[in-house]
């Protein structure tokens, strides 16, 4: 870990800042290249396919990582697209706002969150893979909505289908997902494993905060397959933070089962590191949300192929 930077990429796509650009993490704020935000939400800057970016986050000061894949402001007629990211010392990718959408992404062995998007975020994320070691990860998905202004729009609202996340079982090493600071997003038709704690939504004294995203139609988590996450039930998965009630909590805890979400063995082994299911895991699937996504008939990143061999570190270790 933190051998070497990260891979950067900055477009043209919207940004909930104030004024509409901002400065990446990571680049000193006097160099202009480290600028990104825009109007554009179509902005193009390339493609990348069949990277796998490995042992980066160097240090470059106090609390000032860089992650493996950062995405400001990126368009979404970029292609990303079989990217894998390997025991950085950040988070494996994190976006910033934009447009971009990713697919068949490979996350393993980072020191911080695996996914993390904020900024305002708007994009599609499809066969995603997050895989963290012993002793090493924060949350699976850290959803962020604004800094400056906390309120600011376009709120954060991606979606998510098809992914699997394994979390490593240990205590205090993060969630599976925080949705938080406003933020949004649907995560369907994907498996949660081995995490102790779940789904958590931040309630505050605000009227757009993560809480009133999901009562307004803006988050939503369905379809999805848990297995040991949290004490494997409906009420330690879907949990609050903040400053709620009982009432709020029960609310929120009872959506576990009316999204068709689900408590069952994905029967995936761990152990030989083969993500793909024994049997296809199917059921009751949320509809696509863009002519982006591909149809698929199972839930999890993996149906039968095992698209990882090949061209990934994780598939050969």
């Amino acid at each position: 870990m933190g051998l070497w930077g990260g891979l950067i990429i900055l477009g043209n796509a919207p940004i909930n800042i104030d004024g509409g650009e901002a400065s990446v993490e990571g680049i000193p704020f006097a160099e202009p290249r480290g600028i990104f935000g825009g109007i554009d939400e179509n902005d193009n800057s390339g493609i990348l396919k069949y990277i796998s970016i490995r042992h980066g986050g160097t240090n470059i000061g106090e609390g000032n990582e860089i992650n493996g894949l950062t995405l400001g402001g990126v368009g979404n007629k970029t292609t990303i697209d079989y990217v894998e990211i390997i025991s950085n010392n950040d988070d494996g990718v994190e976006i910033f706002g934009g447009t971009v959408n990713l697919k068949h992404m490979v996350v393993s062995g980072c020191d911080d969150d695996a996914f993390d998007y904020d900024l305002g975020w708007t994009g599609n994320g499809q066969f995603w893979l997050a895989v963290q070691s012993k002793y090493l990860g924060d949350n699976l998905i850290e959803a962020g909505g604004g800094i400056s202004p906390i309120d600011g729009v376009p709120y954060s609202l991606p979606n998510i289908f098809n992914s699997t996340f394994v979390g490593s079982g240990e205590l205090e090493n993060g969630k599976c997902v925080v949705f938080e600071k406003n933020a949004g997003g649907v995560i369907a038709n994907s498996v949660f494993l081995n995490k102790t704690k779940g789904i958590f939504l931040e309630v505050t004294d605000k009227q757009h905060d993560s809480y009133n995203q999901w009562k307004n139609g803006n988050i939503a988590v369905k379809n999805n397959l848990f297995y040991q996450v949290a004490n494997s039930t409906a009420g330690s998965i879907f949990e609050l933070s903040g400053f709620y009630t009982d009432d709020l909590k029960n609310e929120w805890t009872n959506n576990f089962n009316i999204s068709k979400n689900e408590i069952q063995d994905p029967e995936i082994d761990l152990s030989s590191n083969n993500f793909v299911p024994a049997n296809k895991i199917t059921g009751d699937l949320m509809e696509y949300q863009s002519p982006w996504f591909q149809i698929v008939d199972f839930k999890g990143a993996f149906g039968e192929s095992n698209w990882i061999e090949g061209w990934t570190l994780l598939s050969e270790n």
